[in-house]
């Protein structure tokens, strides 16, 4: 199973940093399912499943980003406060999934393996952007015939994941809020490739 846990980015991070502080909610146990099918298919269905699972446990939080919902602070005053998606935190394997790209394309830019080792900073991969050529994907392309589907989509550098579950979480942009984990990005980096 995947483990989901939430936070609120108004607690301070030393409380947050400490698991025994209880700063971190879990809140979903996600199933990790394996399909009766092709092994090429074996990764978009769990993918897609993933973010049914993710869609459904946040719910909630997105409808507070319109319209608000009223609850206590630490001193028992009730505050009318708003759910924006601030952060994801992951590792890169994780990130290419939640922004629903291939493995060999940045999440975060429009970047691809080609370009990782040009030194150009690329624009950034928004969430608008990947919505729309899933539209496009889908105007032609049943998102439920995966061999197709996948097929369009990985010729736009895309996932084959058709409906995202950040697609209607209001002002949610994965080249925003997609943040790496410190162990992946800074001590396993440096101690793979600088130190080396």
């Amino acid at each position: 199973m995947h483990l989901v846990f939430v936070t609120i980015s108004n607690i301070d991070s030393e409380v947050r940093s400490k698991a025994m502080l209880r700063a971190w909610r879990c809140v979903a146990y996600i199933p990790v399912i394996k399909f009766r099918v092709h092994p090429d298919y074996q990764s978009i269905l769990q993918a897609r499943l993933w973010h049914k699972c993710i869609d459904l446990v946040c719910a909630n939080l997105k409808a507070t980003v319109k319209d608000g919902c009223f609850i206590p602070d630490p001193s028992c005053y009730i505050c009318h406060v708003f759910m924006p998606l601030v952060a994801h935190v992951c590792d890169l394997l994780e990130a290419t999934m939640i922004a629903g790209v291939s493995k060999n394309t940045s999440p975060l830019t429009m970047a691809t393996q080609a370009n990782f080792s040009n030194g150009i900073l690329h624009p950034p991969r928004t969430g608008k952007y990947t919505l729309q050529l899933i539209v496009e994907i889908s105007r032609t392309v049943d998102p439920w015939h995966l061999d197709k589907f996948q097929k369009a989509a990985k010729a736009v550098n895309l996932s084959g994941v058709h409906m995202p579950y950040w697609h209607n979480w209001m002002f949610a942009c994965p080249s925003v809020f997609l943040a790496s984990k410190v162990l992946h990005t800074c001590h396993k980096f440096f101690a793979d490739h600088p130190l080396k």
